[in-house]
């Protein structure tokens, strides 16, 4: 075996297995969450509890818990002694911390039937995963609420997770600008919006999405009594319609990675096209190469799959490269790059490009 890397081919050849029985694995996580074995060994504490206490909590035969507890055993979710079970750190890490849980409800109620269809997107170019969630094609975005749940809750915790985590840092960052006007380009729920409102009272924002998201958004705004400061424009931004042009700040929060390159480069052109003098746009997005550990870096290239195989077949989490280049493409100019913000965001400010 010629040498191909530092790594070893003992080492190699364990991290291949665990590839190859990965899937086995996470199915076990969820089942053990799902009968409450999780949540009972999480109570019990350093105890632990016997393969019959836990076959009281489960209600699973005696075949189904030793099968269960072998396999989470092996992927280091639990630990056995002295004929009692107990949670490892990994198990507890699965059931209590919150990233966590967004990444494995979204993997697990979204994207597993999915994505078993990967290999068929990437040889059509479409997401044909798409139909394991509903009678749809196209895309998915315009069915987020049609969605069964648990995906529905699945889907909204995942996207709004990192996002929420993110806006605290970048509130502060959009009023030292002193807006008058932000229009904010796949506003989604409205939840940023409302934020942003209550943190500068003299602000005034218009959210551009499609008409699905605007009905859900303008419901959220009214209910937290910002109507005459918040708007709602139901528009497609791929569509040939333009933009307006009175904006102070135009923002785009994990907006741009549901998009195929050439679609992003178009959308920040229409937006460049509608930039008035001294305005500019404002970029959130988790970068991949720009998160604070490798494991963020895995994550994002793994869950890009989800847009391949699910949401529309073309897109993908991008890196600051990616984001220059489409900038540069779109007669933009990169004002400046911030990274760290929220869990693994970037924000990143473009101008127009020119002297006007």
């Amino acid at each position: 075996m010629k040498k191909r890397d530092e790594e070893s081919a003992f080492s190699a050849i364990c991290n291949a297995q665990r590839i190859a029985c990965a899937p086995f694995e996470f199915e076990a996580a969820r089942s053990l969450r799902d009968f409450g074995i999780l949540a009972a060994l999480d109570k019990a504490g350093d105890p632990g509890l016997t393969d019959e206490e836990i076959k009281a909590v489960s209600g699973l035969s005696d075949y189904a818990v030793r099968v269960l507890l072998n396999a989470a055993e092996g992927a280091g979710i639990l630990k056995t002694e002295s004929g009692r079970t107990s949670l490892t750190k990994t198990g507890w890490f699965l059931l209590n911390d919150p990233m966590t849980k967004a990444n494995f409800d979204f993997a697990a109620d979204v994207c597993i039937p999915g994505v078993a269809r990967l290999s068929d997107s990437l040889r059509e170019g479409r997401p044909t995963g798409l139909s394991t969630l509903g009678p749809w094609d196209g895309t998915l975005y315009p069915h987020l609420r049609e969605l069964s749940q648990p995906a529905r809750e699945s889907w909204f915790g995942y996207d709004q997770f990192f996002s929420d985590n993110a806006f605290s840092d970048t509130v502060s960052r959009v009023t030292a600008l002193h807006p008058t006007l932000l229009c904010d380009i796949g506003g989604n729920t409205g939840k940023w919006a409302i934020r942003l409102a209550k943190a500068d009272p003299s602000i005034r924002i218009r959210i551009v999405d499609l008409p699905e998201q605007c009905e859900t958004a303008a419901a959220n705004i009214a209910a937290a009594g910002l109507s005459s400061r918040v708007a709602c424009f139901p528009d497609d931004v791929m569509s040939g319609t333009n933009l307006p042009g009175d904006p102070d700040i135009w923002w785009m929060s994990q907006f741009l990675d549901c998009f195929g390159e050439a679609d992003v480069v178009r959308i920040l052109k229409k937006v460049r096209n509608a930039m008035r003098p001294g305005s500019r746009i404002l970029i959130l997005e988790p970068l991949i190469g720009n998160q604070k550990f490798p494991i963020g870096d895995r994550c994002l290239a793994a869950f890009s799959l989800y847009f391949t195989a699910i949401a529309n077949g073309c897109s993908r989490f991008y890196s600051e490269a990616d984001f220059r280049r489409f900038a540069l493409d779109a007669g933009l100019e990169v004002e400046s790059v911030e990274n760290g913000l929220g869990i693994g965001h970037t924000l990143i400010t473009l101008t127009r490009g020119d002297k006007s």
